[in-house]
């Protein structure tokens, strides 16, 4: 899928089923069980095009476990486990874990890449 047929798909469904439909995995049962709706559609954004979510995610997607506890709101503080089990059994292994990763990941535009 490229960059605009990923923007397509990603408008028009609720975020759940985009991230199943632009990730091709198992998504609902993590997404629904793991990840609170107010951080799903960064995750959709960022995993589908690569655009930077906000600070809390981007230290967990960064694998920087201070800036996340010191970014995270009330409802994430106590779920933080579940981002890890989230990003590890339902993103693509090269979108998370390091600095270099989530700059690569940026460049190269997440799953729908950059049009040319």
């Amino acid at each position: 899928m490229n960059r605009a047929e990923m923007i397509s798909t990603i408008t028009k469904m609720e975020v759940t089923e985009a991230y199943g439909t632009i990730t091709s995995v198992d998504w609902k049962h993590g997404m629904i069980r793991l990840i609170p709706p107010h951080m799903r559609d960064g995750i959709l954004l960022w995993v589908g095009l690569g655009i930077q979510p906000g600070s809390f995610l981007a230290s967990v997607i960064k694998n920087d476990l201070f800036l996340t506890i010191r970014r995270a709101d009330e409802i994430n503080k106590g779920i933080l486990h579940q981002y890890v089990e989230f990003f590890m059994n339902y993103a693509p292994a090269m979108c998370f874990g390091s600095e270099e990763k989530f700059s690569a990941w940026e460049r190269k535009g997440g799953l729908g890449g950059h049009d040319k």
